[in-house]
């Protein structure tokens, strides 16, 4: 019988974690079960791994219309780092869906700037979607994290990095972390007056 179900939350919130404890489930019922990620992921190409350490190996497509030809006879599909693929990925659930998949995908739902990202918001208001949201520990405060803040500021959405250039933090630390990134630097903005 198809499911889908769509792990979505922070970085460092335990997605990567939580698809694998699904799939594993899978295995344990005698279902034979696939791992999708994009290329975008550089990270870990060709393994899916959580933080705890553990891995499984993963097929890495650069377009989402190639993965109901991967998913092909396996009964489970898992598809990591979702907000990464492209629109085509949406019409490969609904195929997969329709053929009696079970579908497990784990993504951003929010970028650095607390935006959408990606197509995971309309993965997620499929009606027949499961939405796992999980939380991270802030890395300031240690209360609920909801939010990934980029520590070098503003730029392009998709900056690839791990604990080097993101951490997990709670909407009141987020604020500030942002205020202060975003603030003017008073000593540049006095030599850009002498320099006038």
């Amino acid at each position: 019988m198809a499911e889908l179900t769509v792990i979505v939350g922070c970085m460092f919130s335990g997605k990567s974690e939580e698809l694998l404890r699904l799939l594993k489930r899978a295995a344990i019922a005698r279902l034979s079960t696939v791992v999708i990620q994009p290329t975008t992921d550089t990270r870990t190409v060709g393994r899916v791994c959580s933080r705890d350490g553990r891995c499984v190996d993963a097929v890495v497509v650069r377009d989402a219309r190639a993965i109901p030809s991967t998913a092909g006879l396996y009964d489970v599909v898992g598809i990591d780092e979702a907000q990464f693929f492209d629109e085509h990925l949406l019409s490969a659930i609904h195929e997969l869906y329709a053929a009696g998949k079970r579908l497990i995908i784990a993504g951003l739902d929010t970028d650095y700037r607390g935006e959408r990202f990606g197509y995971m918001d309309q993965i997620m208001a499929i009606p027949e979607a499961r939405i796992v949201k999980l939380r991270a520990v802030c890395m300031r405060c240690g209360e609920e994290a909801t939010r990934t803040f980029r520590k070098s500021g503003a730029g392009a959405q998709v900056e690839i990095g791990d604990g080097d250039k993101y951490e997990a933090l709670c909407y009141s630390c987020y604020r500030l972390a942002s205020e202060r990134v975003t603030a003017p630097n008073p000593t540049a903005a006095a030599a850009q007056r002498v320099l006038a």
